[in-house]
């Protein structure tokens, strides 16, 4: 992640360092870019804003409400005893890499009817601003960033060696669903990011969990659903790299959300 930087004090008497660093600039919020910020403090000492480098109104300090989101980590299937999917999702709870966000983390077991029922569970129950499934992929070097969600072709069996009677997601769904989150930009946030991290756009989920949980939430809310595959644990990314790389992420999509309402 990108180091804090200094603060930067706006022309104002009320001005001070933001209280979550007493030394250094905290993350913008809601794009968590750990950007260099602004920290001000108005007379009455009821509203203090967080203005980070790409001049979004990021935070409210004074308010108590945070963002929720949700993230999801598959369970241990076939050749991935560990799945690095969970274990990054882990790691970037267990580091706070998203302070200023309510963050909920799911582990998903690898079959259908579980995911079935516990992907809307969690909309209906939390209602959160933006859910990020992550899973695992063998083929992948890079942080890979779906685009779409595909309803049918679920030919492959979960660990209970079931799969969806019409091998599909949703009968009568649209055979392909696209996110509104531009995946795209936020490869760009990852691969500018000073680390050595890599990531890259897909169109294709590959038709198991990974695409049959991402159908899933799409099919809910296609404007705040989004995936991510990252590679196996050392191949070549750490779990602390992982984690970075989701927090980049979620951080990005969450900036394009709070853009389109400002729009």
């Amino acid at each position: 992640m990108r180091p804090y930087g200094d603060v930067t004090h706006l022309q104002s008497e009320s001005t001070t360092r933001c209280p979550l660093n007493k030394t250094k600039a905290a993350p913008c919020t809601p794009c968590d870019l750990y950007c260099d910020v602004t920290y001000s403090q108005s007379e009455s000492n009821a509203t203090k804003t967080v203005l980070c480098d790409c001049n979004v109104k990021c935070y409210d300090m004074g308010s108590e409400k945070k963002p929720t989101i949700i993230i999801t980590g598959f369970g241990p299937f076939g050749e991935h005893s560990v799945n690095a999917s969970w274990v990054a999702v882990q790691n970037l709870k267990r580091r706070n890499l998203l302070p200023h966000l309510d963050v909920h983390i799911q582990e998903i077991p690898v079959d259908y009817q579980e995911v079935s029922q516990i992907v809307p569970n969690l909309w209906k129950e939390k209602n959160p601003q933006l859910v990020v499934h992550v899973g695992v992929s063998g083929m992948a070097n890079k942080i890979t960033i779906e685009q779409r969600g595909n309803n049918t072709g679920y030919e492959r069996m979960d660990v209970k060696g079931q799969r969806p009677k019409k091998k599909c997601c949703i009968n009568d769904g649209e055979e392909c669903i696209l996110s509104g989150i531009d995946m795209s930009q936020v490869c760009d946030e990852i691969n500018k990011a000073e680390n050595e991290l890599e990531a890259e756009v897909s169109h294709d989920a590959g038709r198991y969990l990974c695409d049959f949980s991402f159908y899933t939430s799409l099919s809910i809310d296609r404007s705040r659903s989004a995936f991510i595959h990252v590679p196996p644990l050392g191949q070549p990314y750490s779990e602390d790299q992982l984690g970075d790389g989701l927090a980049i992420a979620v951080s990005a999509m969450l900036k394009q959300l709070t853009d389109q309402k400002s729009s």
